[in-house]
């Protein structure tokens, strides 16, 4: 019986041991107390149990030194306004912490252009520019080039009630190599992302809602990509690809990967463009046609050519909000020239029909269209 009893308190003796010593162990591998092993936390020396890391270098936002550059969330919206002139001009590298960044872009004032830009502005986590008057723009970036912007967060007081032209809230004019990372808008009085005349922008991931014109406007820009994003309740066209003037000066897009609903005209546009890609797709809820492809004569634009999208689905084009509309085509086609093609493309509910147009100079190309 006591060898018994001896050996029992010996188990539990050591039971204890390796408890502890597991606990203490577990404890050494998170020196922050987050949950995360130090192994793989991306900051092991602050709790950020969620790992973000909006710029992706690895190293976690809670251990990434803040560089404002004189924005604050204490500040005015006029101090803001003045410190963005500061912040985004040369090569600097921005970084705000969480808050709300107050900025006054009373359109009175004239527009905030931040000329050659050419640094990066990371936002983490919380932090976004609030903007103040609804009819007016955000800020405009004139030139630059291998811009990058991480998490750009922007939203108003209060948003704009209506659409008020050209007062998008970011506008990026003759910019290079820009990359937009992981996108959120909420808001814009006219489209959320503008790009004109720019050669190879990237907009990677994100979230853009509520815009009064476009989600994401390419105008004129040269290999523009749009890839990895989501747009909502956008009062024109989800993403638009728009060569205007007559000259083809500026050509060339690719959209991988992207979701629009709910948009007040079309899905995805090509207007007057040529050599766009558009493959894995799904556009749901468009007041008029989920995808067009046409010459407008009212922009002036020259007749698209060398257009294809395939692998996608199109739900209710032309039924948003609740009714047709006549051009309510899943596809809808116009003065089209030659090379478009639409292929492995589902089509459900369209309020007129699957696809349509008129007067085509060339007759575009259909596989594997499937129309229910």
């Amino acid at each position: 019986m006591n060898r018994l009893l001896t050996f029992v308190l010996a188990a539990l003796l050591c039971a204890f041991i390796v408890l502890a010593s597991g606990t203490a162990l577990a404890a050494a591998l998170r020196a922050d107390n987050d949950g995360v092993p130090d192994a793989s936390d991306n900051c092991p020396s602050a709790p950020n149990r969620a790992e973000h890391d909006a710029n992706r270098d690895g190293v976690g936002d809670a251990c990434e030194q803040a560089a404002t550059f004189g924005l604050s969330p204490q500040n005015t919206p006029d101090q803001n306004r003045k410190a963005l002139y500061d912040a985004l001009a040369g090569s600097n590298d921005v970084v705000l912490p969480p808050g709300d960044y107050r900025v006054n872009n009373d359109p009175a004032l004239g527009y905030i252009v931040l000329n050659n830009f050419s640094g990066s502005l990371t936002m983490h986590e919380g932090a976004r520019f609030v903007f103040q008057h609804t009819r007016g723009r955000g800020f405009q970036l004139y030139s630059g080039t291998g811009a990058k912007f991480y998490n750009l967060t922007g939203t108003f007081s209060t948003l704009p009630p209506k659409r008020v032209v050209p007062q998008e809230l970011f506008f990026f004019d003759r910019t290079t190599d820009t990359l937009v990372r992981d996108v959120d808008i909420n808001g814009s009085a006219s489209a959320g992302l503008f790009f004109g005349r720019g050669v190879r922008p990237v907009v990677n991931g994100g979230l853009i809602r509520n815009t009064r014109a476009d989600g994401v406007h390419m105008a004129n820009t040269q290999d523009a990509r749009v890839v990895n994003l989501t747009t909502d309740t956008t009062g024109d066209d989800g993403i638009s690809f728009v060569s205007y003037g007559g000259s083809r000066q500026g050509i060339g897009g690719y959209a991988n990967n992207v979701t629009v609903r709910r948009g007040e005209t079309r899905g995805i546009t090509v207007i007057g463009s040529a050599e766009v890609l558009i493959e894995n797709f799904r556009i749901e809820d468009t007041r008029t046609s989920g995808i067009m492809v046409a010459q407008e004569s009212s922009y002036g634009t020259p007749v698209p050519y060398d257009v294809v999208a395939r692998n996608g689905t199109i739900v209710n084009p032309g039924r948003y909000p609740g009714r047709g509309y006549p051009h309510g085509h899943g596809i809808s086609l116009f003065h089209i020239g030659q090379g478009v093609s639409f292929s492995d493309i589902t089509i459900t509910n369209p309020a007129v029909s699957c696809t349509g147009g008129d007067e085509l100079y060339y007759p575009a190309t259909f596989e594997r269209i499937t129309c229910n």
